[in-house]
């Protein structure tokens, strides 16, 4: 009997090899028990039965590391934490606010412009002589915007010429060729006329303009404006300076330009003259 029990140890103790991280634990636990003496007998029967527990405590700790569920938890998703809970939701980056536009300017009003003392005043009535009443509103309104533009007879304020009611300085009166042609003095029913204080505006004319006449009908009633103001003024007529030049606006341009341009307004030279004979300074 002593002679089985002291044989079984060596050969138990040789194959049984423990779970990793346990075998060193074991092998030394065998290595005691056969180091101790074996005069008892029972002492190697209990040898035999420990390492058979741990045997078994081994494998069944390798079983569950290996299980299913293990491998469920070391496989959980990463956006769970350890405990199963779930994390926290990620939070967008917070936004810059989009830059305010500011609201439109409204334009500063212009600089009221102060206009020169004038240095002499003229006053004058608008008239209908066999012409529309209906007419004279808007004939007024194109004699004063006329009068009142800086290119004309005002040497830009020197001179002001306001509408008067009453009797004024002079009178422009909007008539028919008729009754032109029957004032006579040299005036004659195709075009207009000044004579004394009146300054007569023939009615065909201001409708239709003179044949020869190159710019638009507006333009036309400006320049037959300054053109028998301007004899009132005390210009007479002129001619054509030189072919292609701006006719002067007391040259007969509504009967030939004689090579020149059709103008408008006054020229320097026309402008200079008012100024002399009325003592102006420009």
């Amino acid at each position: 009997m002593r002679a089985l029990s002291r044989a079984r140890p060596p050969i138990v103790g040789a194959r049984l090899s423990p779970a990793p991280g346990l075998a060193a634990r074991f092998t030394t636990h065998v290595e005691v028990e056969r180091s101790a003496p074996t005069d008892g007998g029972p002492r190697g029967v209990y040898v035999v039965a420990a390492v058979a527990v741990v045997t078994l405590c081994a494998a069944l700790l390798a079983g569950s590391a290996d299980s299913p569920v293990a491998r469920r938890r070391s496989t959980a998703p990463l956006g769970k934490s350890g405990d199963g809970a779930a994390a926290a939701p990620r939070q967008p980056a917070p936004r810059e606010p989009a830059p305010q536009k500011s609201a439109p300017r409204e334009p500063a009003p212009p600089e009221p412009v102060e206009r020169a003392p004038a240095q002499l005043r003229f006053t004058y009535s608008v008239e209908a002589l066999e012409a529309p009443a209906a007419k004279l509103p808007a004939f007024a309104d194109s004699v004063a915007a006329t009068l009142a533009d800086a290119r004309g007879w005002g040497l830009g304020g020197a001179i002001r010429f306001t509408e008067t009611s009453a009797p004024g300085d002079f009178e422009i009166v909007l008539a028919s060729p008729a009754a032109i042609g029957a004032i006579g003095s040299g005036c004659s029913p195709t075009w207009s006329c000044r004579l004394g204080s009146q300054v007569l505006i023939n009615l065909r004319r201001w409708n239709t303009g003179a044949p020869g006449w190159d710019l638009s009908l507006g333009e036309y009633r400006s320049y037959v404006v300054n053109h028998e103001v301007g004899h009132w003024l005390g210009l007479g007529h002129t001619s054509c300076p030189r072919p292609n030049a701006s006719a002067p606006v007391m040259q007969q341009q509504s009967k030939d330009r004689e090579g020149c341009v059709n103008n408008v307004w006054p020229l320097r030279s026309e402008l200079r003259s008012v100024a002399g004979l009325h003592g102006v300074d420009v």
